[in-house]
This record gives C-alpha cells, structure tokens and sequence, in this order.
C-alpha cells in the first residue's frame, strides 16, 4: 500500500525532474544545481521513510545511492571543472550502495533465463566496447579509474536486470 510520503516523494522527483528539464535550456543560475539534486533527494526521502521491525529502513543503501547521486547531480551542475571528480566520485560511490541494495535479490545464477543471460552479456559486451572505444582518448592515469567505473556500472546494471525483486 502507497502512503503519503511515497507519493509525496515520487511527486516531488518527478516536478523537479521536469523542471531541470526546461531550465537546461535557459542560462546557469546559482539554484539550478540545488534544483537538479532535488530529484534524487526526494527519491532517497522516500527510501529513508520505509520502516522496518528494526526502525532501519529496508530501502537504506537505495536512500544511500539517492543521497549521492543528488550530491553527484549538484556538484556536475556546478560553472566550475573542480567539482567534475567529486561529482564521479559521488556517482561511483551511488552506484555501489545501489550494488550493496540489490545483490541480496538478485537471481542465483542456476536460476537465468536465456533473456537474463543475454541481458547480462550484452550489458558486459556493450561496457567493454565502450571502455575499450574510449580508452585512446584517456589520458594515462585515468585508464585504471574509468575502467573500474565502468566494470561498478556493468555489476549494477546486471544486478539491477536480473533481480528478483517485482515491485
């Protein structure tokens, strides 16, 4: 059952979404950064508002993932080229709270379909070969990190395909 926040939650993330959407067309202004996070603040919100017999929240490391992904948002929002790393850092980091959330309800892999198992292989394949089609544009030093956010990115996306989770 759907309460007020979920939906007050799923309301609010989904105005702020459109929102940015019309504002990316007019000039920067100081808010639009807090105005893009604030679609993913109200996702972690409503994650952080689920209780459990333990008082933690089942949905925690989603809430987790929401939080820095609206921290990534605002700081790739920012005029300036010195919040670019600590706006990967923080999606790096969403994405494995992400990985932590939906390992414990992914599908064994004795129980894949051929769909799961397609899926997964063309998530890998279409990963590499964008790494790999990226990669001679790198510079050196950044190899190592952008192949190890691709392979966090490639782990989520698998997870998040062959979940057993259904709503």
């Amino acid at each position: 059952m759907l309460d007020n926040n979920f939906a007050v939650s799923i309301l609010s993330a989904l105005f702020f979404a459109n929102v940015f959407f019309v504002l990316r067309f007019f000039p920067f202004f100081k808010l639009r950064p807090i105005i893009k996070a604030a679609m993913a603040f109200a996702l972690a919100i409503m994650c952080f508002s689920f209780k459990s017999s333990t008082g933690l929240s089942p949905l925690l490391f989603m809430g987790v993932g929401f939080s820095l992904s609206a921290l990534g948002d605002l700081f790739l929002d920012l005029p300036s080229d010195k919040w670019f790393l600590p706006g990967l850092i923080s999606f790096f980091l969403a994405h494995i709270a992400f990985i932590i959330f939906l390992w414990p309800h992914m599908l064994g892999f004795e129980s894949f379909s051929p769909l799961n198992w397609a899926i997964s292989i063309a998530i890998i394949i279409i990963t590499l070969g964008f790494f790999l089609w990226l990669k001679p544009s790198l510079p050196k030093n950044l190899v190592l990190a952008v192949a190890g956010y691709s392979l966090i990115i490639a782990l989520m996306g698998i997870t998040s395909f062959n979940t057993k989770l259904t709503s």
